[in-house]
């Protein structure tokens, strides 16, 4: 073999590496975004059941407040609802929080609930989040699920593609967790 022949040889072993180099650095770079990817997720999901949690609790400490004694609606189309599900009706977030029930003693059950409505709502505009009171789905034991959802995702039972479950089941792009609570 002529040695002229061999010329540029070396360079071309230095590119296949440096490519094969490259391609593993590639490889690892996007392990790495989906590992952070994951974290985020599973941030939120903490976050949200950290929410859902507080408000579950709260209607816990209110049973006054679970009573179904408020009339919404006219005629036909009346109902009874108890003081959260009315507080929350219409709202997945508010952008701003001001006390209201600072004295205990002129605040009802109902104020309280309100109060509490308030107060996770906020915390779910600050966090990103919305959140829901809705009827457990498939439960005729008039138990309340606690949705709180984030990004696109609508906190309802719905068949949407931005709801966060079709007939109890999860919907696969959704981002939310339900919480059972009263």
């Amino acid at each position: 073999m002529n040695i002229l022949s061999q010329k540029g040889i070396g360079l071309v072993e230095v590119i296949v590496a440096l490519l094969l180099l490259s391609i593993g650095v590639l490889g690892f770079a996007m392990l790495q975004i989906r590992a952070m990817d994951a974290s985020m997720d599973a941030s939120k999901r903490i976050q949200a059941m950290n929410l859902a949690r507080d408000l579950s609790e709260r209607m816990r400490a209110n049973k006054q407040g679970l009573s179904k004694s408020i009339i919404v609606g006219k005629g036909s189309d009346a109902k009874l609802v108890d003081a959260y599900a009315n507080a929350l009706a219409g709202k997945y977030y508010i952008t701003s929080y001001s006390a209201s029930c600072a004295n205990t003693a002129k605040c009802n059950s109902e104020n309280f609930a309100k109060e509490d409505v308030n107060q996770i709502l906020f915390k779910a505009y600050t966090m990103g989040m919305k959140v829901a009171l809705n009827d457990c789905p498939g439960s005729a034991s008039n138990r309340y699920c606690v949705f709180v959802a984030w990004d696109e995702t609508l906190p309802i039972d719905g068949s949407s593609d931005t709801s966060c479950t079709n007939n109890g089941s999860f919907l696969a792009s959704s981002k939310c967790i339900v919480l059972e609570a009263y």
